[in-house]
């Protein structure tokens, strides 16, 4: 067993739920029924623990690693990953990584605004599905009226279907962006001040030699003898921690990496 009390957490996962609603059968079914996957989960993963997940087949473990990973959005609960600024990179790839992060947010930020579009034609229709149901409540079942109305929720319902996977695709690929940005800095990719971030990020990397590798993480001790300089700016960066954080993802204000 790890040995939690010197290592730091990796995730933290709290209160996490997934419920996938199911499709109702008819026009007239009231009720909405869901299929509980993940409920009420609670860990923390440290760092160079191995951790394993086991249950039956069909039990909730991939949904619960998408939720974690943010493939899917959860439906209350957080999932917080405490990413490394720094591991053992060399200097020419984590300069080309820095220079990329402005690109990694703005493509985030561009596919999550399309996600939001579709969210809006979601919305309508499922108002008009609403609405249908309005209009149809006392219709009997066996006559021509409740028949053409089940077509046109039939087809609304297959509609509702393509638009929800459609934003789905869309979130699933902001989050790869922010993934890429987030192996250099963790939740600050999220930063309104990313532009002041990576000019701190490449300023230290001046300091550093080309021979040489940064094995430092925001969030571990500054090992002895490392260099006052860096530390000022690493510290200038961990200011922004928590602050001024775009809504690129459903999981804003609960990261804290």
């Amino acid at each position: 067993m790890a040995n939690t009390k010197i290592r730091q957490p990796l995730i933290k996962v709290r209160e996490l739920k997934k419920y996938f609603p199911l499709k109702k059968n008819t026009l007239l079914d009231r009720k909405q029924i869901y299929v509980r996957a993940v409920e009420d989960i609670n860990m923390t993963i440290f760092e160079g623990e191995t951790f394993g997940l086991v249950g039956e087949s069909g039990c909730g473990k991939s949904t619960l690693g998408r939720v974690i990973l943010q493939l899917y959005e959860p439906t209350s609960g957080s999932a917080v990953y405490f990413g490394p600024i720094f591991k053992t990179m060399s200097l020419d790839y984590i300069v080309k990584e820095i220079k990329m992060l402005p690109q990694y947010q703005e493509k985030a930020r561009n596919t999550h605004q399309k996600a939001l579009f579709i969210d809006t034609k979601i919305t309508a229709c499922e108002k008009a599905l609403g609405e249908l149901q309005t209009v149809c409540t006392g219709i009997d079942k066996g006559c021509k009226e409740a028949e053409t109305a089940q077509k046109k929720y039939d087809s609304l319902s297959k509609r509702l279907l393509r638009l929800q996977e459609a934003a789905l695709n869309k979130r699933k690929q902001a989050s790869r962006y922010l993934r890429h940005g987030s192996r250099m800095i963790g939740s600050l990719i999220l930063s309104a001040n990313l532009d002041e971030i990576v000019d701190l990020l490449l300023e230290a990397s001046t300091l550093v030699k080309h021979n040489r590798e940064i094995p430092l993480a925001l969030g571990e001790k500054y090992p002895e003898g490392f260099s006052p300089e860096l530390i000022k700016l690493f510290e200038k960066i961990k200011s922004y921690r928590g602050k001024n954080y775009l809504p690129l993802t459903e999981q804003i204000g609960r990261a804290h990496v």
